[in-house]
């Protein structure tokens, strides 16, 4: 998939250019991307990293970055808010945190609904982008406007007991987390919908019994040392995510205070 940011960056540099002023459009622009993400998660290291360096080379340098991670400027549920409100340049914002506001990338959530993270990071980009559906019906009317969109590997079932499951049925009474909205009515367990910071804590405390979620972002957050087993080569749906900016906002150049 980096292959296919690498095609893309041009275009999304043009855009954050394109937010400058005219008459400061030579100067050097830094921007404050935030996440959520643990330093070293994958994401960070095979999206974000290079996103950055491709755009600041695209743009001869013009464009730098101050990178805000680990909530920082705020909790991950929150992201989409605080980018639209100006405290965060662009973000790493998972539409699932806000189902309410998302209802229709949802979709991605549905079991089965997608073979390949690659299939499904292209079938996203194609309608949150050139006016497809989530752009027009969904990130447009929430300000937004998604730069970098990927889809993650199928979600698994992941538990930190020692509950033999067989059948769906002994998943029965679990506590589970999900991330909301259509995964929330796929489970027979006890869906508790949490944000990916908030699973570790839960998880020791015993107030989660498991979780739904990719194998991938489970080594970045270190929890392989709280799960005792899990499901391998199921298909429990998954969780796309953008780094967006906000529609609404100029950027404003290095050497003044970023306002709007």
């Amino acid at each position: 998939m980096i292959v296919g940011l690498a095609r893309r960056v041009v275009a999304a540099a043009v855009i954050l250019a394109a937010g400058t002023a005219p008459t400061v459009s030579q100067e050097k622009i830094t921007l404050r991307p935030a996440d959520s993400l643990p330093n070293g998660h994958v994401i960070h290291e095979l999206v974000a990293k290079p996103f950055m360096e491709l755009v600041t080379k695209a743009t001869n340098g013009q464009v730098a970055f101050q990178h805000f991670r680990s909530e920082q400027l705020g909790k991950a549920k929150d992201m989409a808010q605080l980018t639209v409100a100006g405290v965060a340049d662009l973000a790493y914002i998972v539409p699932s945190y806000s189902s309410d506001k998302y209802p229709l990338t949802a979709v991605a959530e549905l079991p089965g609904i997608l073979d390949t993270e690659c299939q499904g990071s292209l079938a996203f980009y194609k309608i949150s982008h050139i006016g497809g559906i989530l752009e027009t019906k969904e990130f447009a009317p929430n300000q937004l406007r998604p730069l970098v969109t990927i889809a993650l590997p199928a979600y698994q079932i992941q538990l930190a007991n020692s509950r033999v499951i067989k059948t769906a049925k002994d998943l029965e009474g679990l506590k589970i987390r999900t991330t909301g909205g259509a995964m929330d009515l796929m489970m027979r367990s006890v869906p508790v919908r949490m944000a990916a910071p908030e699973i570790y804590e839960s998880l020791t405390r015993g107030t989660l019994d498991g979780l739904i979620f990719s194998y991938q972002s489970s080594v970045s957050y270190d929890f392989g040392k709280i799960l005792k087993s899990g499901t391998e080569g199921l298909n429990f749906g998954t969780a796309i995510f953008t780094y967006s900016r906000s529609s609404c906002h100029q950027l404003a150049p290095v050497h003044q205070p970023l306002r709007w």
